[in-house]
């Protein structure tokens, strides 16, 4: 019902690191194979995105160890040598970053899919949708004007990260965020192929495309309940409402 992060160059959705001074790098990604990845769920971006790269590139991904760690032990196990890779979001990323003598950044979650990528967007129940939608109107305009308030203010924004984490608030980074919130068809089709290439797909997921599950019917900055096509659709910031109500959607059996 909602977008949430893009990935931009400098504001990556997920970074990559390694222990400072490894032969690990975006121009040597074959030395992975025999080592190990450390990633906080599999089937999950930390597991597709970093698999699809890395096969992408040459990589046998069966010769590469994948252990799934709390994202939290995954620094302390590349300083103890016990994971040669691991897979980072914000506020970590810029944690990391401060610690060049610890730790180098190998690549990006940008290197792969580039600035359509890095979509978790927020969801709900057809049964909630259809119980409390202007609730979920409110909702998701809450979050479209916070990602566009985040979005002008990476700085304090990544502070507020710091601050609910217990990071450096010095030290941490934040994600950029889908302006207005709005959602598009070519960023949440990239999960549909990334499942299909290198995970696991939900049965029946294949016949399903992002217009079947996904609205912005809810969004009060949207002119319709349409998917837009792509973010490009999507560069300038809207602070007026577009909508006086929640629009109609197949996905939803609204009561008028």
């Amino acid at each position: 019902i909602a977008s949430s992060m893009l990935d931009l160059p400098e504001e990556p959705h997920m970074a990559y690191f390694t222990a400072a001074g490894s032969d690990i790098t975006n121009d040597n990604l074959k030395a992975i194979e025999g080592k190990t990845v450390g990633l906080s769920n599999f089937n999950s971006c930390t597991d597709l995105v970093i698999k699809r790269y890395l096969q992408k590139n040459g990589v046998d991904l069966d010769k590469v160890n994948f252990l799934e760690l709390k994202a939290e032990l995954i620094a302390p196990a590349i300083e103890r040598g016990e994971v040669d890779l691991g897979v980072f979001h914000p506020p970590l990323v810029g944690v990391l970053l401060s610690q060049p003598d610890k730790f180098t950044q190998a690549f990006t979650s940008y290197d792969d899919w580039g600035p359509l990528g890095g979509q978790a967007p927020y969801v709900a129940s057809n049964a909630w949708l259809k119980a409390h939608p202007e609730a979920a109107r409110e909702f998701v305009g809450i979050i479209a004007r916070t990602a566009n308030w985040a979005n002008a203010h990476p700085k304090e924004s990544a502070e507020i990260a710091g601050k609910t984490t217990g990071y450096p608030v010095e030290q941490t980074t934040n994600w950029h965020y889908a302006p207005n919130a709005l959602l598009d068809k070519a960023s949440l089709q990239l999960w549909w192929d990334l499942v299909e290439e290198v995970g696991d797909p939900l049965p029946g997921s294949e016949n399903l495309k992002p217009e079947d599950i996904a609205t912005n019917a809810f969004n009060p900055y949207a002119t319709s309940a349409d998917l837009l096509e792509s973010q490009e659709q999507n560069t300038a910031i809207i602070t007026e409402e577009q909508n006086t109500g929640v629009f109609d959607t197949h996905l939803v059996d609204i009561e008028e």
